[in-house]
């Protein structure tokens, strides 16, 4: 052989040394007895979700094999992260977030994971989505962070389904975005702030799901964080147990907040029910049908229009009001507009609307 093709081969095999390995699976494992020097293959896992993702291609899928912890993971591009049912995938996190996704135009699934803050993770929150075009969160619980899921993809589409998050700092679901997100059979409870709170004008839609017994309840808010309409519909779910129930406010004229309640409890909240206020001309309307609003103290239902007509309305039809503290308040123009088919009894004042109040009777909600 001529010195000539040596040296080439040399050189081929320097170069070959100092390319990176390319993820070339389609689907890798990790188990509690792999290495992260392995392929990741079925016969051959990786110990830890990183090293994982780091050997997928995009779009492919990372499986656990077995009960262990697998550790945080930043990811930046399409991938399914998934943990069949009866087996406990554990991401135990002592400060930062648990999994962050920053991945313009990626569609991101995470199904079956456990995620856990040592001394509320020193802030940091258990999911942050910062970029992305999709993201499905599915079967999970996420306890003892700083905050629960953060949501900041704009013009996406975001699931969270049959997952819980509780005994956290921060806000449990917690939206500054214009997505569209669903939440269903969803449990939020014992959290040191908000159960949830919606801005940046998203289109929310929560059914068959409980907030209980945090420092607040749910927050939608039409706010110069986004530029729209902020919407939030509830339906066959519980807000209970909170500080505050359900709030819907707007303090940006341009960017108004609508809320709709439908067959849902709100029940035991201690700073009120149901409440729409405005401020700085900022719009806030909501809807309430068919629910149980009981037992709140302060109010069953407040709308404040702070002081301007016709920026901070309520319609109310089918509800019963029982056992709060006043009913129903309106004061400062607000305006409470009803069909006459709500029960309003045995509260401790029925209906104030004594402080600028608007009350109007309507047919046909």
């Amino acid at each position: 052989m001529s010195g000539t093709a040596i040296r080439l081969i040399v050189a081929y095999g320097v170069f070959a040394m100092s390319v990176p390995v390319l993820a070339t699976s389609q689907r890798t494992f990790v188990a509690s007895y792999g290495s992260d020097a392995n392929a990741c293959s079925i016969t051959a896992p990786c110990r830890g979700f990183a090293a994982a993702v780091s050997k997928t291609n995009a779009a492919g899928e990372v499986i656990v094999l077995d009960s262990a912890g697998y550790g945080p993971l930043s990811i930046t591009q399409s991938v399914s992260i998934i943990a069949p049912a009866g087996v406990y995938a554990g991401i135990s996190v002592v400060s930062g977030d648990g999994i962050s996704i920053d991945a313009p135009g990626a569609i991101v699934a995470l199904q079956g994971l456990t995620i856990h803050g040592v001394d509320y993770a020193i802030g940091g929150t258990g999911i942050v989505w910062s970029n992305g075009t999709r993201l499905r969160i599915e079967r999970c619980l996420i306890s003892g962070m700083g905050g629960g899921i953060a949501l900041y993809a704009t013009n996406s589409d975001a699931f969270i389904d049959d997952t819980v998050i509780h005994n956290g700092s921060g806000v449990g679901i917690y939206v500054l975005a214009s997505l569209i997100l669903t939440i269903d059979h969803v449990r939020v409870e014992g959290g040191l702030n908000a159960g949830a709170h919606f801005a940046g004008a998203p289109t929310v839609t929560i059914r068959n799901s409980h907030i209980a017994r945090n420092f607040g309840g749910i927050e939608l808010e039409g706010s110069i964080f986004g530029t729209g309409t902020a919407r939030l519909t509830l339906s066959d779910s519980s807000v209970s147990e909170n500080l505050q129930g359900v709030k819907v406010s707007s303090n940006s004229p341009g960017n108004p907040a609508v809320l709709h309640i439908e067959r849902s409890t709100i029940a035991a909240n201690v700073n009120g029910g149901v409440s729409v206020l405005s401020a700085l001309g900022g719009k806030a309307g909501a809807t309430v049908v068919d629910c149980l609003v009981s037992g709140n103290a302060g109010w069953g239902i407040l709308v404040d229009g702070g002081g301007a007509p016709g920026l901070a309305t309520l319609t109310a039809s089918g509800n019963r009001l029982t056992d709060n503290v006043i009913g129903i308040l309106v004061q400062l123009k607000g305006e409470l507009r009803t069909a006459q088919t709500n029960i309003v009894d045995q509260n401790g004042v029925d209906l104030d609307s004594s402080n600028g109040g608007i009350v109007t009777a309507i047919v046909g909600i």
